[in-house]
């Protein structure tokens, strides 16, 4: 995934004004300025008007289609933590998502970072939880080249390479 110069941040919350959006988008592309739309909805705006991650990807992915659009567009989110991060992992474009759980020992996250380091993966994120012995993290990684990954073989990859770390 590869931004343009200049991206930009929308959405909105009931998930009808994609293609409204997604017009201001050909406007300035007429103008000969190319801005990447990203779109993005909180898990809080989700939570207000009881929507799903999948809706911001079907109402960018139909703006797009009606639209014409022929350049990039990404979908994102944010303000999620452990307890609705599986949700967003298949409707995000940014990040691979990792989630951890395993029982806490001394060292263990230093193992887990060092692992995905040696996979060469980039930390972007990292939501570190542990409650009495128990540890549930999740770290939002991307290749060096700064793609989710979702080349299956490159996902086992990741998962053989943690698990003997989580299984200590």
């Amino acid at each position: 995934m590869k931004l343009s110069k200049y991206s930009f941040g929308i959405g909105d919350r009931f998930a009808h004004q994609g293609v409204a959006l997604l017009e201001a988008f050909q406007i300035a592309l007429e103008d000969r300025t190319m801005i990447t739309p990203v779109w993005n909805k909180s898990y809080r705006e989700h939570n207000t008007v009881h929507s799903l991650p999948e809706s911001v990807r079907k109402e960018a992915d139909d703006a797009v289609r009606i639209l014409d659009w022929q350049h990039d567009y990404f979908v994102d989110a944010d303000h999620i933590n452990l307890g609705n991060v599986e949700k967003y992992i298949s409707s995000s474009d940014f990040f691979t998502l990792i989630e951890v759980f395993a029982s806490d020992r001394v060292g263990l996250l230093y193992e887990i970072t060092r692992t995905i380091f040696d996979l060469e993966l980039d930390i972007r994120i990292a939501k570190i939880s542990t409650k009495a012995d128990q540890v549930a993290d999740v770290f939002y990684v991307r290749d060096l080249d700064g793609q989710k990954i979702e080349d299956e073989r490159q996902l086992k990859e990741i998962r053989d390479a943690l698990l003997p770390v989580l299984a200590v």
